[in-house]
C-alpha cells in the first residue's frame, strides 16, 4: 500500500509484468505511459484493457478516429465502418489495471 492509507495505486491492485514499466512519456499533454523493457513480437498481447463500458450514446466527449480521445484513461472502440461504438473508461483505479497507461499509437 502507498504511504497514505486511503490512496491505492493501480500497480498495487493489478501488478504489471517485469517486462513493462510505467513512466513519464514525451507525448505533448500526456502524463505517464506504459513502456516495454524488451522487444515484443508483433501481435503480442499484454492483457485485457479493463474499465467501465460507456456506449457512444452516453458519451459526453468527442471521440472520433480523426481526433485524440478527450478522456485521459479511455480506449475508444469503433465498428468495422469506423463508427464509434463507445469506450472503456478506466479512470477508476479500482476498476482498471496498468493497461490504462497504454497510449494510442501515433498517426501515420
Amino acid at each position: 500500500m502507498s504511504g497514505l492509507s486511503n490512496v491505492v495505486t493501480v500497480e498495487e491492485i493489478a501488478p504489471k509484468p517485469d517486462y513493462l514499466r510505467i513512466s513519464k512519456n514525451n507525448i505533448a499533454g500526456a502524463g505517464r505511459g506504459l513502456f516495454t523493457e524488451e522487444p515484443l513480437s508483433k501481435g503480442f498481447c499484454i492483457g485485457k484493457y479493463q474499465g467501465k463500458w460507456v456506449p457512444a450514446d452516453q458519451n459526453n466527449c468527442s471521440l472520433s478516429p480523426s481526433s485524440t480521445a478527450s478522456l485521459a484513461y479511455s480506449w475508444a472502440i469503433y465498428d468495422e465502418n469506423g463508427a464509434l461504438e463507445g469506450h472503456i473508461d478506466s479512470s477508476d483505479p479500482l476498476e482498471s489495471s496498468f493497461h490504462r497507461y497504454v497510449n494510442h499509437p501515433p498517426k501515420g
